[in-house]
């Protein structure tokens, strides 16, 4: 028997089959299942090393569900590079699915098997999302060994939900009043996951995860967070930046010795403006201590586009580079306290990384890990590159990370995210446009992947918990009420230079020394550093500045997300000490909801992004479903407590759509410098899917039929006007590549354009 999934996404479609299966019920919690991928492996081949991992789990989650006959609904289990914007897939060191109203599954590695904080983090994720709770989970493993081409699933165990609200999964709670209550708190607290709130009462819960020094946040980063956000005037933003700045009388002095001494300013071609107008910018930006007047210069001399005009632009603008620096901004009375180091330190190694200052980025550490100076540009993507150049690097909160049902608020295990804005140097003040290809590639990954950067360096652990904490004091603020009060009586230090700090961080002694700027010196009360460079790197021949810095939670978003759930910033509801679950205690029956009252069982499963549980398995009644049921293969075992191992085979077909991806992804890699191949028609003999090439204007436009696509062609279009209109497009990152563009046409459609055309042979 065979069964199709159809998978969409747009006009993308892939395929997924499942085989080796009969219509029988299966019984649940079968011992172990195996899962065929061996025509999957090649594809597997082709992902990067986070992605292959991430892969995996995906296959062991799918053929799990079908086992245990829960519907995968429009799921895409395929990680597909040309699905990465619109169905990119989770990525967890686990997956966690309703099996029923009243379970739970949880899959993870065979190696993380006794790793309980890792299982009570996965719930709390799922948890967090919808406020409620099944009666049971149920857990499973899965091993893929080196070279296999199946994947190995066993049950673990089954367990009443509520172990996993306690200290053996890593889990606390506690009511705080007051200063003691807090750091006896603390001691087991890596993670905050809940907290709930009244008039007398403040109860928070927590996960720990070995008690790791570096991750877990201090009392007095705590108390400095809550003098900022609770003092008389407080800004409307806590947070951190570095921003840049100007030496403007040093810049003004070498524009007037470049106007004096330069054969630039000489050239008869150099039209864009005089040398009068140069001295005069000089003049302004020394008095008035502004880029205003070299903005509008620069403009003028890009405006023109004559090459000497661009001569004297880029010269100035080296100019400007070489006095530009970067300053810190505190917003909040955080500067020179523990909290504001944090701050400080998260960020700048951030932007660090992304240039690969002094070689220093985890490259290695990290899965999957490439620094922006490693992410090359596709051609299609030049177009107005330069005018948005400069990355603005942000860390700030995850509004889906947290919800507040009433007077309670539950976060997911990660509340910060990371994005990016570019920006025009000829526009300051302009900064929110979408991010660059680079900057969307880059820091796009980090938000994925935040906990992989967290676990190498747990500084961004420590970030994620200031951010939720910031959450909590705000959430107390808009309720009215005090119950950290005694945290603005708690002495906090405040005069910790950074350059000082900064001598005992490791990661910042093996990145070499850092450019401190003398702050007194220019004129700033804050921390200066002079511009960070990397290497050289392939950048389209032109430049770009990395800024940025940190937001922690603002008012706006805490009474967001209480309108979003009809929470009302009020403190009436009581506080129930001891939930969500008293150390011992059982569940009520049915799916429960921790700090309030048993929810119903048809609220139990998440509401949202999680897949409708089937008592039976479903038998594909539309194109988007599939039903599956397994069938046994020859027992491995015998013996008491033995059950038969269940086999699954997944393999998937691409569509026509997916092909032409391919195609023109196939083509551009052929014609990257070092590739003989690539040159004019000859780069279709390269490609050996290609049967047969008609050729409807040379250079321009061509029929392609592909051995893999039965009744349509590819309509390729060779660097047209308008990128856009092709769903199919990929393009080397040198000078010299073409824009490779293509869609799926019919038979009929081709057979009339193909009149009169010349066949190329293969």
């Amino acid at each position: 028997m065979l069964l199709r999934a159809f998978l969409t996404c747009m006009t993308l479609v892939a395929f997924l089959l499942v085989s080796d299966l009969n219509t029988q019920a299966v019984a649940a919690h079968p011992a172990n299942v195996s899962v065929d991928i061996s025509s999957l492996v090649s594809f597997l081949g082709t992902l990067s090393t986070d992605e292959k991992d991430e892969q995996v789990r995906d296959w062991a989650a799918y053929g799990l569900k079908n086992e245990l006959g829960v519907s995968t609904g429009e799921e895409i289990p395929i990680r597909h590079p040309s699905l990465k914007e619109t169905a990119p897939g989770e990525v967890s060191k686990g997956r966690v699915f309703a099996v029923s109203d009243k379970e739970w599954a949880v899959l993870i590695p065979r190696e993380k098997r006794g790793d309980k904080p890792l299982i009570g983090s996965l719930i709390d994720k799922s948890y967090a999302k919808s406020n409620s709770l099944p009666e049971k989970i149920s857990v499973f493993t899965y091993a893929l060994p080196e070279g296999a081409s199946s994947l190995d699933i066993s049950f673990e165990k089954s367990f009443d939900t509520a172990a996993v609200f306690t200290a053996e999964y890593g889990y606390s709670t506690a009511s705080v009043s007051n200063l003691p209550e807090l750091r006896k708190f603390l001691k087991n607290a890596d993670d905050v996951v809940m907290v709930q709130w009244s008039p007398g009462a403040l109860l928070i819960g927590a996960r720990s995860y070995g008690h790791d020094a570096r991750r877990a946040v201090t009392v007095e980063e705590i108390a400095a967070l809550y003098q900022a956000y609770i003092a008389p005037g407080s800004p409307a933003k806590i947070g951190f930046s570095l921003d840049l700045d100007m030496d403007y009388g040093a810049f003004a002095s070498d524009l007037e010795e470049f106007v004096r001494t330069s054969p630039l300013i000489r050239n008869p071609g150099f039209v864009g403006a005089s040398a009068s107008d140069l001295g005069t910018v000089a003049q302004r930006v020394r008095m008035t201590r502004s880029d205003a007047p070299l903005v509008a210069l620069l403009r003028a001399l890009s405006a023109s586009g004559s090459d000497a005009d661009m001569r004297v632009f880029s010269a100035i603008y080296s100019i400007q580079q070489y006095h530009t620096y970067q300053k810190a901004r505190y917003d909040g009375n955080l500067q020179g306290t523990q909290a504001g180091m944090m701050l400080f330190y998260t960020d700048l190694l951030a932007k660090m990384w992304a240039m690969d200052y002094e070689g220093g980025s985890p490259k290695v550490a990290i899965k999957g890990f490439r620094p922006m100076t490693e992410i090359l540009i596709p051609k299609l993507y030049w177009q107005g590159y330069g005018r948005a150049a400069n990355t603005r690097l942000w860390f700030g909160l995850k509004q889906d990370a947290f919800e507040v049902y009433g007077n309670k608020t539950l976060f997911q295990p990660t509340a910060t995210r990371v994005y990016a804005a570019s920006s025009n140097m000829l526009t300051p003040g302009k900064e929110e446009t979408a991010p660059n290809y680079q900057s969307k590639e880059f820091l796009g990954w980090w938000d994925r992947h935040y906990d992989a950067f967290a676990d190498y360096e747990p500084a961004y652990h420590r970030l994620n918990q200031i951010q939720k904490w910031s959450c909590v004091i705000l959430m107390l603020k808009v309720s009215g009420l005090h119950q950290l009060d005694f945290l603005l009586d708690l002495p906090v230090r405040r005069d910790i230079d950074f350059e000082q700090w900064s001598r005992d961080v490791e990661r910042l002694q093996g990145a070499g020394s850092l450019p401190f700027l003398d702050k007194e010196k220019l004129g700033r009360r804050t921390e200066c550093l002079s511009l960070l460079q990397s290497k050289p790197h392939p950048f389209l021949g032109g430049y770009g500045m990395i800024s940025g810095g940190i937001t922690l939670a603002t008012q706006a978003d805490i009474l967001a997300k209480m309108k979003v759930n009809g929470a009302a910033p009020s403190a009436a509801t009581p506080v129930v000490t001891g939930l969500p679950f008293p150390v011992g205690g059982a569940l009520q029956k049915g799916a429960m909801t921790p700090g309030g009252p048993p929810a119903p069982a048809a609220e139990s499963v998440p509401q949202t992004g999680k897949p409708a549980a089937e008592s039976q398995p479903v038998q594909p009644a539309k194109p988007a479903v599939v039903g599956v049921s397994a069938v046994p293969l020859q027992d491995k075992e015998s013996g008491a407590g033995k059950g038969k191992k269940q086999a699954l085979r997944l393999a998937w077909e691409k569509s026509p759509e997916l092909e032409a991806v391919g195609l023109v992804t196939a083509l551009a890699n052929a014609q990257q410098p070092s590739a003989s191949s690539g040159k004019g028609e000859a780069v279709f003999k390269a490609i050996p899917s290609i049967q047969s090439v008609v050729r409807v204007k040379e250079w321009d436009t061509y029929l392609v039929k592909l051995a893999t696509v039965k009744e349509m062609w590819i309509y390729l279009s060779i660097n047209p006007a308008q990128v856009d209109d092709y769903p199919a497009k990929a393009a080397g990152s040198f000078k010299e590549a073409d824009i490779f563009c293509a869609k799926v046409i019919s038979a009929a459609e081709a057979d009339k354009l193909a009149q009169g055309k010349a066949v190329l042979g293969k």
